[in-house]
């Protein structure tokens, strides 16, 4: 006998069927349509919309997991998509009666919202077309970077699309967020990147739905920078996917700016391509934040990154996740394996098994791996040779290991590191780059391991040895610049100068900027202006551009603008814009605006923003507005800015918002809430409110907090608050981090969406665990709060140490305080050493503190190495040994280093 449909799947099912006969091109589309039919008859009424309709709300309604609450955005919706099917001549006897009738779906609303809830957890709909070739076989899915599995139990896990892959779970990202960002029919080409730290499942998921989204595509995967400089510089085929699996090693070093800009020029262009990338969060942060390298390419980098669609992989599995796969049979060893975590990705790939193999090994085989994972922290990313790792393995064999050791030491330790882990990966992967068969040539370490080791050996002092076999085995450019800004970071002035003499020979910027500051440091001027000096006669454009800043700094102003026309008169518009701004500075406004011009009308989108700041201080605002709006055509966002600010002051705010109106148009969530904003300004809130809620569908947190505030100022209190705490309900963790930083968390609000919070912890939002943490102590229910970090501080993380230690000091616990911390500095963190150095300090005990701060020093923890260490010794009485330490740093050991 057939079930008969319970009233929630019922009005599912039916939704679902209205949705496939009106065909909206996306769900976003529909519930902007249906807010904006509701903010037309709010306005009509004098009065703000109460709620307005969401993709997440409607996308929860045909999965059956909500039922509408407000019979008014319910029917502003199915207004919208009854409309939609009678233009497609719909009729209602092709159709289940009623279903183009707003009265019937009005009582199937009563009906649904009145039924229990069935306790079966809801179902991922994700529209599958038929699959395609491309991406359609698991050794493609391996080479783009998907982790092979473990074998598992007696049997290898059954995998439909090869012998290496298991079946696919679908993740809740992959039918909201990434399924809008893969769209083929968008518009505007775009950059896509999945954000997660390693072996949570990026690649698998972004490739699964490339290939469901983008099937009939083609597919560039390049190898390394210059491969993807020369593809785009060529004539990229249309309806390309650009595969950038690990951006990382695309926009890092001397190559990131060039990669950043032309990958920004390809977006920009005419070609149909969308470029799909995956990074950890660390890099993102590295590249896309505010601490990003001081290179000159970082701003290039920031920009391609800050309109890239991020879309965040969570480290494990949600609830929902979880029943899906616990539904494969083929999975339930695993499930079963990993289910007081929920990491089921990282148990595929094999990173226990890894994490247990690397904590298992004999001494010889750990100091080896150790090497490797700690030359890979400090930024060394070429293959590990042999006799790299030989030699730097000595440095982490105790005592005892070092005595006579087994003649065939290393060769035991080898085959141990590259044997394969339950057949998936082996903790070190032989390759061989040379020509035709034969040995490898180094070895690749297993990416969990890197993970680990940026986490648990972040700041744990690395031997001597190491920095030794680094200096000999490190030849690229990049790899040195980064080796030798680690070195810095300790105090280690003589091995950055090792690595960045050469790495500045090759042209790094951050590399030359080291070496002359140390130089400088060392009462070495004249050298240090002498290398910069060299690199700009020989040609090179960008070394004239930074010797002339440096003439600029010196307040030389005529040595700067000798070096900036030189450069200038070649052609380099990037000179040509500081001239000008040189030639303004000294009041020579009309040649500089002829700078300015020349380099504008090359294209250079930062002398446009100039021009026209240069031109609207002169009253020439219709002139200024040109140069902006040409900036604006040239990528600068900030010209925008500036543009919308000008119109607004000259009593043009209606168009200030047609400035962001045709990028909001293409889906631009940047520019939907600027749009919102014009619109405010432009004194139509109506208008603003539904592009409010069409930026908070597309992901953004800005959006939620300026629907909020729109709300508040009307007087709608409630849905103010509402918006704000559906958001944290759901687990979004972006808008928990910005509740957080604005009022530290409304414990009114948060006490009564705990349960949210709660589920955002479990998916492994820190965010979330922060705020709730807070609201806990604050509640009195210390216990709680503490129990939230234990688990992590007892597994030895530093950062739940951190936040243990805070909840113990503001509960005036002492004895616990002093506990961990001693814990912290016997596990090697740089703060809590720091810290204890302090105190002893404090207390008169000089040579303690003097030993620790050394200590936390070569860990590499703070960003100005050795301040504390110099005042401390200037406070003794040891001036010279201050000065020395300041010009030459320390050596591994740590003593201060003599005069090399």
């Amino acid at each position: 006998m057939t079930r008969e449909p319970e009233p929630r799947e019922w009005f599912a099912e039916r939704l679902n069927e209205l949705l496939r006969l009106a065909r909206p091109q996306r769900l976003e589309d529909v519930a902007h349509a249906a807010a904006q039919r509701i903010t037309r008859q709010a306005r009509a009424a004098g009065q703000v919309p109460k709620r307005l309709p969401d993709k997440r709300r409607v996308s929860a309604w045909r999965t059956g997991k909500n039922v509408p609450t407000d019979p008014a955005v319910l029917t502003a919706v199915i207004s919208v998509l009854i409309d939609a099917a009678r233009r497609r001549n719909v009729s209602p006897g092709t159709a289940t009666e009623g279903l183009l009738d707003t009265g019937a779906w009005e009582r199937w609303r009563t009906a649904a919202a009145q039924a229990p809830v069935s306790p079966e957890p809801p179902v991922l709909h994700v529209p599958i077309p038929p699959r395609r070739t491309l991406m359609a076989k698991a050794d493609l899915l391996l080479q783009l970077g998907v982790h092979r599995a473990v074998e598992t139990g007696p049997e290898r896990l059954p995998a439909p699309l090869g012998s290496a892959l298991p079946v696919y779970v679908p993740r809740d990202h992959d039918g909201t967020k990434l399924w809008d960002a893969l769209d083929p029919e968008h518009p505007v080409n775009r950059l896509v990147v999945l954000v997660g730290m390693s072996t949570t499942g990026k690649t698998r998921s972004a490739a699964e739905m490339a290939r469901r989204r983008l099937g009939d595509w083609q597919l560039f995967a390049p190898a390394d920078a210059g491969a993807l400089l020369r593809w785009i510089e060529g004539n990229p085929r249309p309806r390309t996917v650009l595969w950038l699996d690990e951006l990382r090693d695309f926009l890092a070093g001397g190559n990131g700016p060039s990669v950043a800009a032309a990958l920004r020029r390809l977006l920009a262009s005419e070609h149909k391509v969308l470029a799909i990338g995956t990074l950890w969060p660390e890099d993102w942060q590295t590249h896309a934040g505010n601490n990003a390298e001081p290179h000159q390419g970082s701003s290039a980098v920031r920009e391609l990154l800050g309109r890239a669609v991020r879309v965040d992989v969570p480290p494990q599995f949600s609830a929902m996740e979880w029943d899906r796969a616990s539904e494969q049979g083929t999975l339930a060893f695993a499930v079963e394996s990993c289910s007081t975590t929920r990491k089921l990705t990282q148990f595929l790939a094999a990173t226990p098994h890894l994490l247990r193999r690397y904590a298992d090994a004999d001494p010889y085989s750990k100091a080896l791996l150790t090497a490797a994972m700690d030359a890979r922290r400090l930024g060394y990313r070429a293959l590990l040779t042999s006799r790299f790792l030989k030699h730097a393995s000595v440095g982490y064999l105790d005592e005892r290991s070092r005595v006579s050791p087994p003649r065939d030491w290393y060769a035991r330790a080898l085959r141990y590191a590259t044997a394969e882990v339950k057949g998936a990966v082996a903790p070190l992967t032989p390759l061989r780059t040379s020509p035709g068969v034969g040995p490898a040539d180094g070895f690749q370490l297993a990416d969990s391991l890197e993970e680990h080791a940026r986490s648990a050996r972040s700041q744990v002092i690395v031997p001597v040895e190491v920095w030794d076999a680094l200096v000999t085995a490190a030849e690229d450019p990049d790899d040195l610049e980064s080796l030798g800004m680690a070195a810095q970071d300790r105090g280690y002035y003589r091995y950055m100068h090792l690595f960045c003499r050469p790495a500045a020979d090759h042209g790094r910027d951050v590399a030359l900027y080291l070496v002359m500051r140390n130089l400088e440091e060392q009462g070495r001027s004249e050298e240090a202006i002498a290398l910069r000096i060299a690199a700009a006669e020989a040609g090179d454009t960008k070394q004239m551009e930074h010797l002339a800043r440096h003439w600029e700094w010196e307040g030389r102003m005529d040595k700067a603008k000798e070096v900036w026309r030189r450069a200038a008169e070649e052609g380099d518009a990037a000179a040509q814009d500081g001239l000008a701004g040189v030639l303004a500075r000294d009041g020579d406004v009309t040649p500089a605006e002829k700078w300015w011009r020349m380099a504008a009308e090359s294209g250079h989108a930062q002398a446009m923003r100039h021009l026209a700041e240069s031109l609207e201080t002169r009253g020439l605002s219709r002139d200024a507005e040109h140069w902006w709006r040409r900036a604006i055509d040239a990528g600068d966002w900030w010209a925008a800015h500036r543009l919308t600010r000008l119109l607004t002051e000259s009593g043009r705010a209606g168009e200030a918002v047609e400035v962001w109106r045709p990028r909001a148009a293409l889906n631009d969530t940047e520019a939907i809430v600027e749009l919102a904003r014009a619109l405010e300004a432009a004194g139509d809130p109506y208008a603003a409110a539904p592009w409010w809620q069409r930026a908070i569908d597309a992901g953004s947190t800005k959006a939620v907090f300026g629907l909020q505030y729109l709300l508040f100022r009307h007087g709608n209190t409630e849905d103010a608050y509402g918006i704000v705490a559906r958001a944290i309900a759901a687990g979004d963790t972006k808008v928990i981090e910005q509740l957080c930083k604005r009022n530290g968390g409304d414990i009114t609000l948060i006490r009564g969406v705990e349960s949210g919070l709660r589920r955002a912890c479990s998916a492994g939002s820190w965010a979330a665990r922060d705020v709730l943490s807070e609201f806990l102590f604050a509640d009195g229910r210390t216990d709680e709060a503490v129990a939230l970090w234990l688990p992590g501080a007892e597994a030895g993380d530093f950062a739940s140490m951190r936040c243990l230690i805070r909840l113990m000091w503001l509960s005036k616990n002492h004895r616990q305080v002093e506990r961990w911390e001693y814990r912290m500095v016997e596990a090697g963190d740089g703060s809590a050493m720091a810290s204890r150095a302090q105190t002893l300090w404090e207390a008169g005990r000089l040579q303690e503190a003097e030993r620790w701060e050394r200590r936390s020093l070569e860990t590499g923890y703070t960003v100005n190495p050795p301040v504390n260490l110099e005042y401390l010794l200037r406070k003794t009485g040891r001036a010279a040994e201050a000065d020395r330490l300041h010009a030459y740093g320390i050596e591994p050991g740590g003593r201060t280093a003599d005069p090399w």
